[in-house]
C-alpha cells in the first residue's frame, strides 16, 4: 500500500479527501426531528443510500448560508458532485410575530443559547402560520451536477443528512435555513423583551406602588397590617431545584463589550456555580 492509498483509507474515501458527515441518528430531538421530516419528503431508498453516503465520508464540504446550502458529494469513482439545496425563508412578518410571541419568555433565548431547542418552540411557529421544519416538497428545491435520474437524488440527501448532523450540534442553523442569523434573531429577540420591561414600567408608573388594587390610597387599617403575613404568604411552597438552564443570565447578557479580559466569563460562570451550589445547600439545610 502506497503513501496516497494510506491516507485515503485514513480519510474514509479514495481520492484521500475528508468527509464532514458520519451518518449517525441523532443525539437530540430536534436533529431527529429534522430525519423525521426527511422521511415525508424523500424517497426511503434514495435517503438511505444518502445516509451511506454521508457514513462513508463522501460529503466532502458543506455550507449553510440564509436559506440555501452548498456542498460536494463524492461519487464512488471518485467523481465529485456539486450540490445546491435552498429551503423556502419565511417572511419579515412571520419572524416578528414568533419573535414577538418567544420574547414573552426569557427561558426560550436561554435555552438556545445553551444548545438547546425549546420542545414547544412548533407550536409557537405553528401558532403564527408558519413551520420550522420543512412539511412538504414544495418547501425545499435540490439540484445536482449528478447525471443520476432521480431528483432529489442520493448526493442531496446525504447533503440533508449532513445538515441533521449539523443541526444537532447548533439549533440556530434550522433558523438560518429559514431566513435569520443566531445574531439577527437574538438580537430582535432582546429588542423585544428591552420593548416589553419598558412599556410594563410605563403602565405601571412609580407611583402605583403605594396605591391598593382599586387604584386608592391605603387606608390605615391597612397600613396597620402591613406586616402581618396573609394566608396567601403561609400557603406558599417553596420549591428548590437547580435552574432548568445552567448561567442563564449570563447566556442571555451575552459577552460584555467592556471587558477585556478574556477569562472574565469563565471567572463569573465557576462564581455562579458557586453561587448556586451555596444556595441550595441553605435552603436545603435542615
Amino acid at each position: 500500500m502506497g503513501p496516497m492509498d494510506e491516507h485515503a483509507k485514513l480519510n474514509g474515501n479514495g481520492n484521500g479527501m475528508r468527509g464532514v458527515g458520519s451518518g449517525t441518528h441523532a443525539e437530540s430531538w430536534w436533529g431527529s426531528r429534522w430525519a423525521r421530516a426527511l422521511s415525508q419528503l424523500l424517497n426511503p431508498r434514495m435517503l438511505a443510500r444518502g445516509r451511506m453516503d454521508a457514513g462513508a465520508g463522501r460529503v466532502l464540504d458543506l455550507e449553510i448560508g440564509i436559506g440555501v446550502v452548498l456542498a460536494r458529494v463524492q461519487e464512488g469513482d471518485g467523481t465529485v458532485c456539486s450540490v445546491r439545496v435552498e429551503l423556502q425563508t419565511l417572511s419579515d412578518d412571520a419572524w416578528d410575530r414568533v419573535t414577538a410571541t418567544m420574547g414573552g419568555q426569557a427561558i426560550y433565548a436561554a435555552q438556545l443559547l445553551n444548545g438547546e431547542m425549546p420542545m414547544d418552540i412548533e407550536a409557537v411557529f405553528s401558532a403564527e402560520g408558519a413551520s420550522l421544519f420543512p412539511a412538504s416538497r414544495r418547501e425545499f428545491q435540490a439540484q445536482c451536477s449528478c447525471p443520476d435520474y432521480a431528483r432529489p437524488c442520493q448526493h442531496v440527501a446525504a447533503v440533508l443528512w449532513v445538515i441533521g448532523e449539523r443541526l444537532d450540534r447548533d439549533p440556530f442553523l434550522l433558523f438560518a435555513l429559514r431566513g435569520r442569523t443566531k445574531e439577527q434573531f437574538l438580537a430582535a429577540l432582546r429588542e423585544r423583551r428591552s420593548r416589553g420591561a419598558e412599556g410594563a414600567t410605563r403602565a405601571t408608573g412609580p407611583s402605583d406602588a403605594v396605591l391598593g388594587p382599586d387604584g386608592a390610597a391605603p387606608s390605615e387599617d391597612d397600613i396597620a397590617g402591613f406586616w402581618d403575613l396573609g394566608p396567601e404568604v403561609e400557603a406558599l411552597q417553596v420549591r428548590v431545584a437547580p435552574p432548568e438552564v445552567e448561567m442563564e443570565v449570563i447566556k442571555l447578557l451575552g459577552e460584555p463589550s467592556f471587558a477585556e479580559d478574556e477569562e472574565l466569563l469563565e471567572r463569573l460562570m465557576r462564581i455562579y456555580r458557586a453561587v448556586t451550589r451555596k444556595a441550595q445547600e441553605v435552603a436545603l439545610d435542615d
